[in-house]
């Protein structure tokens, strides 16, 4: 199954465990270039009241930007340091 779809169809899994430290995600994600800095700083300062909705358009980003950025996102997420804060 390519890495789109398994983004995809996991997304509401995926947004619920990012919400626990988005930051680190976000910090991340621009650390490993899946983000660029404009898109970083346009992430961080969405002006919304919920972590929920960082996360979503992080993820909407990632989403957006085709399938081998989705796969080094999930990649990243399998690192041993994103495991160990969303265990």
């Amino acid at each position: 199954m390519a890495a789109k779809d398994i983004l995809r169809r996991n997304k509401t899994s995926f947004v619920t465990t990012l919400c626990a430290d988005y930051k680190i995600i976000l910090n991340k994600a621009y650390e490993n270039k899946l983000i660029t800095q404009r898109e970083y700083n346009n992430l961080k300062s969405i002006n919304r009241e919920n972590v929920e909705g960082h996360v979503v358009e992080l993820v909407d980003k990632i989403l957006n930007k085709g399938e081998e950025t989705c796969q080094l996102f999930l990649a990243l997420l399998q690192t041993d340091e994103i495991q160990e804060t969303f265990p």
